[in-house]
């Protein structure tokens, strides 16, 4: 079931209140979260879906569970990749009554897990990792890289700076802009490229991030906005392989962070990362 936009809204804000937005759900925004995982429950269930093992990740399918446990040999896990060391309190009280119905929780860091899981459920910590043989980490020459970030309208010849994140509140790009615009005080012809490509369409808010950030951008011929996946010269995964070797040097500058791995992927690549 791909959702309403209502469910979408109502699962991004529920994301943000996580990490510690101001904020809180309203009764409108919960019926639309529930309503939407207890039709898709039913749809899976009409469809005679099973599995002996279930992989539920983030609050977007969390109350699944809940719903579809008729068979108890399956084995349900919770993956939550979302840092909750400052959470929301209405929402993780909402949402923290449905881990219950998991076999076992995984987060990313231990200061992510709950102190009010009270250990009623096994948890285990268990970091991302880069996958050293994909398209995005095997190496790539210098020549064919510089030839892809110029097709995207990059200058080979002038030093680069990249951000690697989707247009996301908690990646703070206008922080990233900020600090390029010092940078090139230092570093004349200095280039920015904030390389956010992304397939999902399950995140609101990018588009008006992307509004928010070109206007801080303010039109500088030297800051490059990328969003739209379709017409790039290469795959999204080669792309960001190809900035990644590009770069003089790569940022992550969010505020918080689930996954991290765009850090590594820059390390695994020998390049200077500022995080």
């Amino acid at each position: 079931d791909p959702g309403s936009a209502e469910f979408f809204q109502a699962t991004k804000k529920i994301h943000n209140l996580l990490q510690g937005a101001d904020g809180s759900l309203s009764r409108d925004e919960l019926d639309a979260y529930y309503g939407c995982i207890e039709d898709v429950s039913r749809e899976m269930d009409r469809d005679g879906l099973t599995a002996d093992v279930w992989v539920l990740h983030d609050p977007q399918l969390l109350p699944l569970a809940r719903l579809l446990r008729q068979d108890l040999q399956a084995a349900w896990l919770w993956v939550c990749h979302i840092d909750l060391t400052a959470p929301n309190g209405q929402v993780l009280s909402e949402l923290m009554p449905l881990v219950q119905h998991y076999d076992h929780l995984l987060f990313s860091q231990e200061s992510y897990v709950p102190a009010q899981l009270n250990g009623n459920v096994p948890v285990d910590i268990s970091p991302p990792a880069i996958d050293p043989l994909s398209v995005k980490n095997t190496p790539l020459p210098e020549d064919r890289a510089q030839e892809i970030v110029a097709a995207m309208g990059i200058d080979p010849g002038r030093p680069l700076i990249s951000q690697v994140s989707r247009f996301d509140l908690w990646k703070d790009p206008w922080g990233v802009i900020d600090t390029f615009r010092a940078a090139r005080e230092s570093v004349p012809g200095l280039q920015l490229a904030l390389l956010g490509l992304s397939q999902a369409t399950d995140d609101p808010e990018a588009l008006e991030v992307l509004s928010s950030v070109a206007c801080h951008a303010a039109g500088d011929p030297d800051i490059h906005l990328y969003h739209d996946p379709s017409g790039i010269p290469a795959s999204i995964d080669l792309v960001v392989n190809a900035f990644q070797v590009a770069s003089s040097a790569l940022l992550q500058k969010s505020t918080r962070e689930g996954f991290g791995l765009t850090v590594t992927e820059a390390m695994w690549k020998g390049k200077p990362m500022i995080g």
